[in-house]
């Protein structure tokens, strides 16, 4: 009972933390929907100009793909970075360089484990983007679709390049957007779908093959939808690149695009990453309460004895804890200004062998 007593400090602790994290988000002022006029303004400027001129909406899409393959670049720009928890930086230096790798060890025996932090980590911090990018491109597919009706500027096989491009990168932040990744949504769907799978099994083989078929398609409609917007995109960038025949005046057109999208991916990047990091940590909140806290008080409350069944209960409530504590809020901002959040693993519990321990393999 003493361990789940020391257990329950630590989970306070934690709940006292993320109501504090809470409290300390940059929540918008009044008045601060203002700052929408430039980002908007700058985007109906730039549909103006690539209506009247063609070569500013190739010098848009060719920007565009650029800034969505290599947007990570921008984030080893020198920035203000920190983590809510800075002050806990001395227990990760107390944990022993032994325990430290014994962790290790033990997550790269845990693949499911860093497959979920992996995808959780990358595709994560592409949900703040989805906005951003939706804007930029539907703008481009839909002057693209006006050029192709009433003009002949673009040719047929590189419009219907555009078309697929854009469409496919537009389906993938549909897809991310319905997964949820940043609040472990993959997990979720994982997980139902092994749980399917073990009631197909019990209703026989053409119900199991069945599922199987389910799986599999899409497995392969989700590879098809990864390779059009991450694998495409290079092709598409060659095409444009030869179809670009860029004057003296194009230079002011390539500023002007490359500062407008700039401008409109980092303002929604930052509204976005606000209210996706508030929904997470309000979420924490109250798992933290119901699902973590209230039944280790009933067990505490209870005065079982220190047996097997209250070992695999405290053992259950732990994994529960740790599946959500294992993930941290970083914040980073242009000098103060700005700021967009991110999730990123905490390393307090990723490098504890006794944390990752309590994870399936």
């Amino acid at each position: 009972m003493e361990d789940a007593m020391d257990f329950r400090d630590e989970v306070l602790d934690e709940l006292t933390e993320e109501r504090k994290m809470l409290g300390r988000l940059d929540c918008p002022g009044k008045g601060s929907h203002h700052g929408h006029l430039i980002p908007l303004a700058l985007l109906v400027t730039a549909v103006i100009i690539m209506l009247v001129r063609g070569q500013t909406l190739l010098i848009w899409l060719t920007v565009g793909l650029l800034l969505y393959s290599y947007n990570f670049i921008i984030l080893f720009i020198p920035t203000s970075t920190c983590r809510f928890r800075a002050g806990r930086r001395t227990e990760l230096r107390l944990l022993s360089k032994q325990r430290r790798w014994l962790a290790i060890k033990l997550l790269l025996k845990k693949r499911w484990l860093a497959l979920e932090m992996g995808l959780t980590v990358f595709l994560g911090g592409m949900v703040p983007l989805t906005l951003s990018f939706s804007m930029i491109f539907s703008t481009g597919l839909l002057l693209v679709l006006y050029h192709i009706t009433f003009s002949a500027f673009i040719e047929w096989r590189l419009a219907v390049l555009l078309v697929i491009q854009l469409m496919a990168i537009l389906l993938f932040y549909v897809v991310i957007v319905a997964l949820a990744p940043q609040s472990r949504g993959m997990t979720q769907y994982a997980r139902s779908l092994r749980r399917r799978m073990g009631m197909a099994r019990t209703k026989g083989r053409n119900a199991v093959v069945l599922m199987m078929m389910v799986v599999a398609g899409l497995a392969a409609a989700m590879a098809a939808l990864f390779l059009g917007a991450f694998l495409l995109p290079g092709a598409t960038l060659v095409s444009l690149f030869g179809s670009l025949h860029l004057e003296v005046v194009d230079a002011l057109s390539v500023v002007f695009v490359a500062a407008c999208q700039l401008v409109v991916m980092h303002h929604f990047q930052s509204l976005l990453s606000l209210s996706m990091a508030t929904r997470i940590l309000s979420t924490r909140v109250e798992s933290i309460e119901r699902d973590i806290l209230a039944p280790l008080d009933a067990m505490i409350a209870g005065g079982r004895r220190v047996d097997a069944g209250a070992e695999s209960i405290l053992r259950e409530i732990k994994g529960k804890y740790y599946s959500i504590a294992i993930y941290d809020i970083i914040r980073q901002d242009l000098f103060g200004h700005a700021p967009v959040y991110l999730i990123g693993p905490r390393l307090r519990y990723v490098l504890d062998d006794r944390v990752i321990a309590h994870f399936p393999g």
